[in-house]
């Protein structure tokens, strides 16, 4: 017989006339045992701390720090760690290749390590992947529309599955936001590790504009706040402090805020993946031909444009530019410069 049922018959025994005080006082007992039986269980977990992972530079860096270091693990998250990455659909094959690697590397010193797939079912509908949401919506991401694709593929996706997890690993009865205010009310916000190197600064966020983010999530930034890393040092200290393989600055192969040389590193590196880009942007401005107003592909097109300027514009624009880049030099420029500068937390 379990306690919680030990105390009931306790309370039949006490309690055994049919009143309605009675059963009143039975039913109250029974559920203040219960809620304190849930408190108390849920303490005897570790309290959490999250990582972002991108796996670029930044936060790979940091996770390696965590890993590698242990008086930094021990002040920035001192008990349970878990790192989550949610897949765009769009990365880099390099990134997805990387992936494993980083995998084996938490799996090795027993972190919980989560890499975020559609089919897990953390995704919503309508942004399953972006080259998918591309396609189906005719439309492409760009310079001048309002960016959308770091809050619906890696954001959102995130929590929605942090939401179950913390179902799952911490007993909470709680779904969706109402179980990270449980969680709150448990162990105090919950702690999420941002990787924005030291000189991205105007990446945070001054406010969070969702109420239970802001009353629920507790941001941290220690590549900036802490440890006071630049890209550079992040990369020092992955392939030169702890030995680590190198790979690329994550930012999505579509994303708009790709700079020219980076548009030909795709071109000259990736042929299949710029041409596909390029048919993306094609159906969007076809779709779009006629329209009211400038008809804007990837890059913005000046007002009172002919024509639209395309992604074959700025790459040929690149190439006439620079017309002696190697490839050693492109691939340079690209581990340097090639991550998502643009999105906040």
């Amino acid at each position: 017989m379990t306690l919680i049922s030990q105390i009931q018959e306790t309370l039949k025994v006490n309690y055994p006339t049919q009143n309605a005080n009675s059963r009143s006082l039975r039913t109250l007992t029974q559920s203040t045992f219960k809620r304190f039986m849930e408190i108390d269980q849920s303490y005897k977990q570790d309290k959490l701390t999250v990582l972002s992972l991108g796996a670029g530079h930044d936060s790979t860096a940091l996770l390696a720090e965590l890993i590698f270091n242990d008086n930094m693990r021990r002040k920035i998250a001192p008990e349970r760690f878990l790192v989550v990455m949610s897949d765009t659909g769009n990365e880099h094959d390099e990134t997805y290749n990387y992936i494993p690697f980083l995998q084996k590397l938490c799996d090795t010193h027993d972190i919980e390590f989560y890499f975020i797939t559609k089919e897990m079912g953390f995704h919503s509908p309508a942004w399953q992947s972006l080259v998918e949401f591309y396609e189906r919506t005719r439309t492409c991401g760009s310079k001048v529309f309002k960016r959308s694709c770091t809050d619906n593929l890696k954001v959102k996706v995130i929590y929605r599955f942090l939401a179950w997890w913390l179902q799952q690993n911490y007993g909470l009865k709680k779904a969706r936001k109402q179980g990270f205010y449980q969680f709150k009310r448990l162990f105090g916000k919950l702690n999420v590790l941002i990787g924005f190197a030291k000189g991205e600064e105007k990446r945070i966020k001054k406010r969070e504009p969702i109420k239970w983010r802001a009353e629920c999530i507790n941001l941290q930034y220690p590549l900036i706040n802490c440890l006071k890393w630049s890209r550079l040092d992040c990369q020092r200290i992955i392939r030169d402090e702890y030995g680590l393989e190198l790979s690329l600055p994550t930012n999505c192969k579509f994303c708009p805020y790709s700079r020219p040389l980076e548009l030909l590193w795709l071109k000259r590196f990736h042929p299949e993946d710029f041409s596909h880009w390029v048919r993306i942007e094609r159906a969007k401005l076809d779709h779009f031909n006629g329209r009211k107003g400038t008809n804007h592909g990837v890059f913005p097109t000046p007002k009172n444009a002919k024509t639209s300027v395309t992604l074959e514009d700025i790459v040929t624009k690149a190439e006439e530019q620079n017309p002696n880049i190697t490839d050693e030099q492109l691939m340079e420029y690209k581990m340097v410069h090639g991550h998502g500068v643009m999105s906040s937390f």
